[in-house]
């Protein structure tokens, strides 16, 4: 199988990390050819992951030389105008409702772009019954599948980091890209406010490049260099795990998501996590007070108080971290690939 893959990013954003260690094991473990069209800009950014993931950049593209197109995230879905109708492509859309709030095309646009996809994959039933609904309901039902993402350890063996850590300080984690929609100042405030009369530190681990988006004073709040905050950038995703372990709490207070991996990540490593409450997480499987603490998205008292729980109620803590780390455990890796997989087989034999 020799594949074509189109997309703006094979960095540290969720839907690249999945894409990644799923090219990973099509090329490593199937013997699959995938082949990622860049510009020169991408070839020199993303040259480690390549290698890491034995993706073969391309700059002049020969669609007759592939068996099947994958354009990861809707975002980038326009890039098939640019290829040839006669060869499958599918469109794995990692984005929830901030993407439709943002849209400049028309929603008959938007019904016309999926239409031209030989698959579309969602990753939860609340992408494909409430978000996208009006613009895919009259395309045939083959040409949607609904593919959960499945945990999984790092496919590279993690470095050997030497973390500092005080055990009187109450230690939190937010995991995530920087920006508006993940509304890490949230966060970042109300860590502030417990730190007057509790020793606690939140270390904020993800790419800065767009903080601005939340405005010149979260850049000026950031600058300040709090010492109850961490602003660390990216981290190696294989050192992120050892990150996780030495947390007490995991804190992801993102207004908007399908299906993040950070959270079942750390559940992954038994802390527990503290979730806006968002329409998706019920069909991933968050229970409220059974396997995490959900607050209204944008509410800092209760999140507030949730924090506080977790801090002085440990017997809590645990019995959350428990019931997360099950959670993560029952969404299977190896189920994922194999689903992902026989779709992305199933185009070929259609085509």
């Amino acid at each position: 199988m020799k594949i074509l893959s189109l997309t703006h990013s094979y960095g540290a954003d969720g839907a690249a990390i999945m894409l990644n260690k799923t090219i990973h094991y099509w090329v490593n473990e199937l013997g699959w050819t995938v082949d990622a069209a860049v510009n020169d800009a991408m070839e020199v950014l993303y040259q480690e992951e390549f290698k890491v993931n034995g993706i073969t950049s391309i700059k002049n593209v020969e669609l007759k030389n592939y068996d099947v197109v994958i354009i990861n995230t809707l975002l980038d879905a326009p890039q098939i105008e640019k290829l040839n109708a006669n060869i499958p492509v599918a469109l794995w859309v990692h984005e929830g409702e901030t993407l439709l709030d943002n849209l400049t095309m028309t929603a008959g646009d938007l019904s016309r772009l999926f239409a031209k996809f030989s698959l579309i994959i969602f990753q939860t039933d609340w992408q494909k019954l409430d978000v996208f609904h009006s613009f895919i309901y009259r395309l045939e039902k083959k040409k949607i599948a609904v593919i959960p993402n499945g945990i999984s350890p790092p496919h590279l063996a993690s470095k050997e980091i030497q973390i500092t850590t005080n055990n009187t300080t109450f230690r939190v984690i937010n995991v995530g890209s920087v920006y508006a929609r993940k509304r890490q100042a949230d966060l970042a405030v109300v860590i502030e406010k417990i730190a007057q009369d509790t020793s606690i530190s939140c270390k904020f681990i993800g790419d800065l490049q767009h903080a601005n988006t939340f405005g010149p004073e979260f850049i000026h709040y950031i600058n300040q260099k709090l010492p109850c905050h961490e602003w660390a950038g990216i981290v190696p995703h294989e050192q992120i795990h050892t990150e996780l372990a030495n947390a007490n709490l995991f804190c992801f207070p993102s207004g908007d998501e399908s299906f993040p991996l950070a959270p079942l990540e750390a559940a992954s490593v038994r802390i527990p996590v503290i979730l806006a409450d968002l329409a998706p997480y019920g069909l991933i499987g968050w229970k409220h007070e059974v396997n995490c603490l959900l607050y209204p998205a944008g509410n800092l008292v209760e999140l507030e108080q949730a924090i506080r729980r977790l801090i002085k109620d440990p017997e809590l803590a645990a019995k959350l971290a428990q019931a997360g780390y099950e959670l993560a455990q029952s969404l299977s890796f190896t189920q994922y690939l194999e689903q992902i997989t026989q779709a992305i087989i199933g185009l070929k034999k259609d085509k």
